[in-house]
């Protein structure tokens, strides 16, 4: 019997969180960018590299979260999606989005569906994990569907207004790019939690 899109949404979302948790304490980054205090690192893995930015946030961390989990503000501090579309909410919580990503002249747009959930621990560190999903959503027509092995928010709080903030992304882009791109992709991944810093300290909500 095939199990419900509830059931297969936390089995997927699960293994995301442990993924994520398991990752975000790993070692062996290298460290490849500095700028505006955040560190930008990544490491090897099986679909092309594995990105990790981390910078310290002068707000409590129940405030990045509530700005973070929104959907509609994507496109704000993942500057390559230019939509976002939520196709389902599930009972207990997660979403399944629709969200298109722009590449430049030369390079097929992306598309992924992805299923993205919260999770709180005893230590009050907020996980915010996002992972692919068969939804039956169409491929849209000119866009090459992607596979999101992981893009995930981790918040910690230090202080009662201040937390740290990693985002750590790895993506099959489903096909060759070139090596330019593949390094500005790399980079702008890496300035997420900085970008995510600025437009918080700026007002945004």
């Amino acid at each position: 019997m095939e199990a419900s899109l509830n059931q297969r949404a936390k089995e997927i979302l699960d293994r995301a969180m442990h993924d994520l948790k398991q990752v975000n304490e790993s070692g062996g980054w290298e460290v490849f960018g500095h700028g505006k205090k955040i560190e930008q690192m990544r490491k090897p893995s099986d679909v092309l590299f594995l990105i990790r930015g981390v910078c310290t946030i002068p707000l409590d961390h129940e405030t990045v979260k509530a700005f973070i989990e929104k959907p509609e503000n994507r496109p704000k501090f993942f500057n390559d999606i230019s939509e976002v579309q939520v196709l389902e909410t599930l009972s207990d919580g997660p979403q399944i989005t629709h969200n298109v990503i722009k590449c430049p002249p030369g390079v097929s747009d992306r598309d992924s569906v992805t299923v993205c959930g919260v999770r709180i621990d005893d230590e009050e560190n907020i996980y915010i994990a996002e992972r692919s999903i068969d939804y039956g959503y169409p491929a849209q027509d000119g866009k090459v569907r992607v596979d999101l092995h992981m893009s995930g928010f981790v918040i910690q709080p230090v202080g009662p207004r201040e937390c740290t903030l990693a985002y750590i992304f790895n993506l099959d882009p489903k096909g060759a790019l070139p090596e330019a791109f593949v390094n500005v992709v790399q980079k702008k991944q890496a300035k997420v939690p900085g970008i995510v810093r600025e437009l918080l300290k700026g007002g945004e909500r």
